[in-house]
């Protein structure tokens, strides 16, 4: 009879909702009790199939001229591992209806700005938007803020539209 010259070993890796850098471990043979082991070591990378991280920024809203809009960018369905960094970029327009809100104007600029989000840390971030008061009599006015270029996961609710109500609309 002959000997068999090999033999298949399976290891099951865990499915988890951690997004994470992809790992790597080794099997090692050890104690042949007959010859050499030419190559000891096999080594493996486990690759992250975790796509439930879904961004947002919640709310849309409505707010009185002079007032501070604030928004919450957040991330659910999945959890950083401590050691993944995620970027998202969060950035305010104009209305793109007759009633727009002029950025600089009606409200404060607001330039693309990137957030960090740290595994480990907290799954959200607020920003604030001043919004500018007047004596011009006018309708309300739109803008929105949105998130997009997710360094991982997908965007689920990429905008937050805000009206600004005028104080001294009689109209």
């Amino acid at each position: 009879t002959s000997a068999a010259s090999s033999q298949t070993i399976s290891i099951q890796t865990a499915t988890d909702t951690v997004e994470e850098n992809s790992e790597t471990y080794a099997v090692n043979l050890t104690g042949a009790s007959v010859g050499s082991i030419a190559e000891p070591t096999a080594d493996t990378t486990i690759i992250d199939e975790t796509n439930g991280l879904q961004w947002r920024i919640d709310p849309d809203s409505t707010v009185n001229e002079g007032d501070v809009a604030t928004y919450t960018v957040s991330y659910s369905g999945a959890t950083l591992d401590n050691d993944v960094t995620a970027y998202i970029t969060v950035d305010a327009h104009s209305g793109v209806d007759p009633n727009a809100a002029d950025e600089g104007t009606d409200f404060s600029d607001y330039p693309a700005t990137v957030l960090t989000f740290i595994g480990g840390q907290p799954t959200s971030q607020t920003i604030s938007i001043q919004t500018t008061t007047d004596t011009v009599e006018e309708n309300s006015e739109t803008y929105n803020v949105a998130i997009t270029g997710a360094s991982v996961g997908t965007i689920a609710e990429p905008t937050a539209d805000t009206t600004i109500i005028d104080e001294t609309n009689s109209l």
